[in-house]
């Protein structure tokens, strides 16, 4: 794998939504470590294992001599969706998400 490639693929792995401000507030709750204790799911994990998924595939898309970079840039934009949407959450800060997005183009950008 390509540096950036690793290095994104390792960013998009460490994610981990247990504390969410789901208020607003700046103040985390708990919604993420709640569900972990009772066994059950919010969004915020759904999203990541979601994330996560769609990140390995574009990896193994990545590397398939294949695939096209069209095909590429629509598995981009799924994973930037949901960036963008653990951002909305408050599981990413805006500043994270942002360079979450930059790396991942700029990993499409080095394979062209």
């Amino acid at each position: 794998m390509s540096d950036k490639l690793t290095n994104f693929h390792e960013r998009i792995m460490k994610i981990s939504p247990q504390y969410i401000d789901i208020f607003g507030t700046g103040l985390t709750g708990m919604t993420g470590g709640a569900a972990a204790i009772g066994g059950a799911s919010n969004s915020g994990t759904d999203l990541t294992q979601a994330l996560q998924i769609v990140t390995m595939k574009f990896v193994r898309s990545y590397h398939s001599k294949t695939t096209q970079t069209a095909e590429l840039m629509k598995s981009a934009k799924k994973i930037e969706g949901l960036i963008l949407s653990l951002q909305t959450l408050s599981a990413l800060t805006a500043k994270e998400a942002g360079t979450l997005i930059n790396e991942l183009y700029d990993v499409i950008d080095e394979r062209k």
